[in-house]
């Protein structure tokens, strides 16, 4: 996936792919899953991209979010006690 890489504490316990058959409001989906029984760490898929076309404008970022059965539940701490709030996630949750 160009622009796409994994990061986190151990990415490698992790893998990604453009879903094949799922779509979210008509756009492809990324898919992430944890390759081990249980993970010693974290991994996320970052997106990175040239500014230079944005320059001087004022730019909006949105995304979705599923999990299927996840054992905990936790954002980073870069995200905002609103955006939690209006998640209904906490820091971090165990199930």
């Amino acid at each position: 996936m160009t622009g796409w890489h994994m990061a986190g504490s151990q990415p490698r316990q992790y893998e990604h792919a453009v879903a094949d058959e799922m779509t979210h409001e008509g756009k492809p989906v990324a898919g992430l899953r944890c390759l081990v029984p249980r993970a010693d760490g974290f991994g996320t898929l970052m997106q990175t991209f040239s500014a230079e076309h944005f320059v001087g404008q004022r730019v909006r970022f949105s995304g979705a979010l599923k999990c299927n059965r996840p054992k905990r539940r936790q954002l980073p701490s870069a995200c905002s006690s609103s955006a939690k709030a209006r998640l209904g996630c906490r820091t971090s949750t165990s199930r």
